[in-house]
């Protein structure tokens, strides 16, 4: 038996009664990756939602050579959702960014789900429009709009905010791809972190990230 206590007390599955949640269970399959490996590839057809019971996945998408980070999700959260609800096949790639175990569920029970169950149906339009407006919000506005200093203060507050729900978290992120989800290179992501740093405004040891001044790098986000 499946450890699906995660997804049972997930807000987007709380509309469903119990004998749906046993149907979402016994269609599901529970796979483990390793760090790095591909869950979902571009082009692949759809056929299961991945909902995330343990570890970090990345949303992303290579065009003309450029790598760009599109999102990240961690434990409790249906990974891309709203891109595979309507579509047939994959529009993007979701990677692990560390030993990861995943719920794939059968979509087409899940559409079936949706027809049948109108507050679930709510609930799930309401999931995928809080994950497309910050994609709006991250990839439209602050990408176009903030100087790189701005991106980078945004991004950190994001990863605090919304995945980590910590002021100190591990980044699960290598430079490299902390500069994907930015739009800047990562020479200037490193330079910006050391500026931050020596600011007072967050402090780094390895991987690991401390938030010591949010208030500060809000105002970066909102002015530059």
């Amino acid at each position: 038996m499946y450890d699906i206590e995660l997804l049972n007390n997930a807000i987007i599955t709380e509309p469903l009664t119990e004998d749906e949640k046993q149907l979402l269970v016994s269609n599901m399959t529970k796979v483990s990756y390793a760090k790095g490996e591909r869950i979902i590839k571009t082009g692949e057809f759809v056929t299961h939602a991945v909902f995330i019971n343990k570890g970090f996945v990345k949303i992303h998408s290579e065009n003309k050579g450029k790598t760009v980070i599109f999102n990240i999700f961690g434990p409790g959260s249906f990974s891309g959702l709203a891109l595979m609800i309507g579509l047939d096949k994959h529009d993007f790639d979701i990677t692990a960014l560390d030993d990861s175990t995943i719920f794939l569920i059968d979509i087409f029970i899940l559409r079936n789900l949706i027809v049948q169950n109108g507050l679930f149906a709510r609930s799930l339009v309401s999931y995928m429009n809080s994950t497309l407006m910050y994609y709006i919000h991250h990839n439209i506005v602050f990408l176009t709009q903030s100087n790189i200093h701005g991106r980078l203060a945004n991004a950190l507050l994001y990863l605090s905010q919304e995945v980590f729900y910590n002021n100190d978290f591990d980044l699960m992120l290598s430079r490299k791809e902390l500069s994907q989800f930015c739009n800047i290179s990562r020479e200037n992501v490193i330079k910006v972190l050391y500026e931050f740093k020596s600011d007072g405004l967050i402090k780094l040891d390895g991987k690991r990230i401390y938030i010591l001044n949010s208030e500060q790098l809000k105002r970066l986000a909102d002015i530059c």
